[in-house]
């Protein structure tokens, strides 16, 4: 009965060993994997992360992220094309040209092997070579050579130069300029002002001196582009686009006239009662102010603006000189007066009377207009001697009116352009006269007055760790990465002191289930044999189940759990891209899983199978100790008969002697 109860506690016992030889065998694959560093470096290769993590993961990644580019452009880059798969493609492209695969394998393994040993409490200090300046150096070629393939300048000069000349040329357009102005000639406008290859020089130029900057080439940045060399093209362009447009009209309208009708509007009526009307008016203005003329006048306010902008002068004056036009205009006013006079001549009624004729050719001598045409005189006689006065009524009320010049200021700048127009202009004054400039002080100030989360200090370590000589040690980790994180710093180093006692100890746990199987042996067996028995076949039993769960069961049954979770983790993509990186993603982690579990399992198991060996010494052997142990009493008893045999005829021979010598004597 005693042994009974024995064994039913030792089965209940077994069960608990399963437990903690689970779990020992648990820990020991974390410490042979987690824990290693060779272990990490080795999944990472197999699963082809350094390629991965460019070509399938990074790139749909990006395009997501570029589906939605209203998230992360400001309003000055809102008209910025986005091509979310050929842009995604590109810039992955440039970061895998600036850290390549295997330049990106050692980085991470010089990580594994330096922080994996710091975490695991193996080593208390770590160093990891950052060695980026020579990487940071190469960036501007690097973006150089790919700055085509993105049509980074073109794009730019859509994006923000274009839009701006749509919106100047529409101001125009609204002050009476006849402009019809697309998109597709503001873009072409654009890019004629400010080329792609143009753009692309300036934003290499701006890399260079900000890298130089960051690995401390240099401790301090200017970034300038000029404008100046631009403004020719710019004037040429904006000649053209006048050209295309009633640009002499829309002067003449709103600039010339005006200042012409003030001298020649206030005048109606010369003599002999002949009007000149608004339109009679506007026409002599127009010989004054031909096309032509006005043409001339208008690329001559464009260059003298163009000096401006360029702060050439300090202010806007063009003087537009009119004297030369007075001739002009007096002869075109003459001309028109003589028409309306032999109008006026052509209804004269002929002189009935000699008494008439005579009285019309005094008034005729005298310049006053006759009642009636005198037989003697012919028509053109007439038109001639009554059109002298008009020559001096023309120069009196014409050409003494007509200024000699007018001048173009600012204020009619503004009233041309407009007021938001002429802000812009002002602006540009400012970039073509200085430059645009943007410099380390600036950088600093923006970053002060932005409040933004990154702060000067961020700065500073930057620029700190992209020198070559920069080495990050535990250090930095505790001073940059915990700094201002007291929970966080006190958890990190609980955990980093549990985890390297957990190694210093780990082999400990083997006592805990050797333990039990020690109990298990007692209590099961009556001998040792039976004993070895009992404690083996635990072992036996929970290795093969561990092997079975992650060997046939899981081939049995982990494909649907597989297939759920990838079908769930596929729902959260909105692209194609996408699921098929979750697809892949999920794929390769169930690889390393996999292999993992291998491992796992097969430890198990071969625990299992040693147990069996013991198990079935134990067995052999038992049986041959009984068959030896009967041998060896047969032999003992039939060696300890044949002795007594053997002395019983020893006994009889001395026996038979004795007689023979009585005999004998």
């Amino acid at each position: 009965m005693l042994i009974f109860l024995r064994r039913i506690i030792a089965v209940i016992l077994m069960l608990v060993f399963f437990v903690l030889f689970l779990a020992t065998l648990l820990i020991g694959r974390v410490q042979d994997t987690i824990g290693n560093p060779e272990y990490l470096k080795s999944e990472l290769v197999q699963i082809d992360i350094y390629n991965f993590v460019y070509d399938s993961l990074a790139i749909p990644l990006l395009a997501d992220v570029l589906e939605n580019p209203e998230d992360f452009l400001n309003d000055d880059l809102s008209e910025l094309e986005i091509r979310p798969d050929q842009d995604a493609e590109e810039i992955v492209g440039l970061l895998r040209d600036f850290l390549p695969p295997e330049e990106l394998q050692w980085r991470v393994e010089h990580v594994i092997d330096e922080f994996i040993p710091y975490i695991t409490g193996d080593t208390d200090e770590f160093a990891i070579q950052l060695e980026l300046e020579s990487r940071v150096a190469q960036w501007p070629n690097l973006l150089q050579a790919r700055l085509d393939a993105l049509q980074a300048g073109e794009r730019l000069t859509d994006a923000v130069l274009a839009p701006a000349i749509e919106e100047a040329l529409e101001a125009l357009s609204d002050q009476g300029l006849e402009l019809s102005i697309t998109r597709a000639r503001a873009i072409e406008i654009a890019q004629e002002i400010a080329p792609a290859d143009w753009i692309e020089e300036q934003v290499v130029i701006a890399t260079r001196a900000v890298a130089d900057y960051l690995t401390r080439t240099d401790e301090e940045f200017t970034i300038t582009i000029q404008f100046a060399d631009r403004l020719p093209r710019v004037t040429a362009v904006l000649k053209d686009v006048l050209d295309e447009a009633d640009a002499e009209g829309f002067l003449f309208e709103e600039l010339i006239e005006p200042e012409l009708r003030k001298a020649l509007g206030s005048f109606t009526e010369i003599s002999y009662g002949i009007e000149i009307s608004d339109e009679d008016i506007k026409d002599a203005i127009q010989a004054v102010a031909p096309a032509p003329w006005v043409r001339e006048q208008r690329n001559n306010i464009i260059d003298n603006v163009s000096a401006y902008i360029s702060s050439e002068s300090d202010s806007l004056a063009i003087s537009v000189d009119l004297q030369e036009r007075a001739a002009t205009a007096a002869s075109e006013l003459i001309d028109l007066a003589v028409n309306k006079l032999s109008t006026l001549i052509d209804d004269i009624p002929p002189c009935t009377s000699p008494r008439d004729a005579l009285a019309s050719a005094n008034d005729i001598q005298t310049g006053s207009f006759p009642s009636c045409k005198p037989a003697t005189i012919s028509g053109s006689v007439l038109i001639n001697t009554l059109a002298a006065p008009f020559e001096a009524e023309i120069e009196s009320l014409i050409v003494n009116q007509i200024p000699a010049s007018f001048t173009f200021t600012e204020d009619d700048l503004t009233d041309l352009v407009g007021d938001s127009s002429m802000e812009t202009i002002d602006e540009i004054r400012r970039w073509v006269s200085d430059g645009f400039t943007y410099s380390e002080s600036v950088l600093r100030e923006d970053i002060v007055d932005q409040g933004w989360d990154f702060t000067l200090d961020d700065l500073d370590v930057i620029r700190d760790n992209l020198d070559d000589d920069k080495t990050f040690t535990q250090v930095d980790f505790t001073d940059r990465v915990l700094v201002g994180r007291a929970s966080q710093q006190k958890d990190f180093d609980r955990i980093r002191d549990r985890i390297g006692q957990g190694r210093d100890l780990w082999m400990v746990v083997f006592i805990l289930p050797g333990f039990f199987l020690l109990l298990i042996a007692f209590l099961g067996g009556r001998n040792w044999g039976s004993r070895l028995r009992w404690a083996m076949f635990p072992v036996v039993i929970s290795g093969v189940l561990i092997w079975i769960a992650t060997g046939p069961v899981y081939d049995r049954f982990a494909q649907d759990g597989i297939d759920e979770f990838t079908s769930w983790a596929t729902g959260k993509g909105d692209r194609q891209s996408t699921v098929e990186v979750i697809i892949v993603a999920v794929d390769r982690g169930v690889q390393v899983i996999e292999r993992w579990k291998d491992e796992f399992g097969s430890t198990a198991l071969q625990f299992a199978i040693g147990a069996g060996i013991l198990y079935v010494i134990s067995l052999l052997l038992a049986g041959d100790i009984q068959h030896w142990v009967k041998r060896a009493v047969k032999s003992a008893r039939a060696l300890s008969a044949q002795i007594e045999r053997t002395h019983n005829r020893a006994l009889k021979r001395i026996n038979r002697r004795k007689k023979s010598r009585r005999r004998t004597t």
